[in-house]
């Protein structure tokens, strides 16, 4: 079975609709740049769910900044890489760190 990538509409609808449920605002900013980020990768459904997740935990007063998001970016790896990353390394505490962590 073949599964076409998500487009935008699909993946702001993601992002937004669950949070609006909830009671919760995504700053505009935010979803543009989640969307943008994760047009870029395969499989970017399961990528914008643990990030998602993680800003989600650090969240105040029901509204999720872009400011957020942005702060999880190390040098050149985006938000969704590093929240990945951080999903992995509870999964499996003996996996080597990612590439990015051990550059200086």
């Amino acid at each position: 079975m073949t599964q076409t990538p998500l487009g935008l509409t699909e993946l702001t609808a993601v992002i937004v609709q669950p949070a609006a449920q909830a009671g919760m605002s995504v700053d505009p900013l935010l979803v543009e740049r989640l969307t943008t980020d994760a047009a870029d990768e395969k499989g970017a459904l399961p990528l914008v769910q643990e990030c998602l997740r993680l800003l989600w935990q650090g969240m105040a007063r029901r509204y999720l900044p872009v400011a957020a998001y942005a702060g999880m970016a190390e040098g050149e790896c985006k938000g969704l890489q590093i929240a990945i990353d951080r999903r992995a390394s509870i999964a499996d505490p003996h996996r080597p760190p990612p590439a990015h962590s051990q550059r200086g």
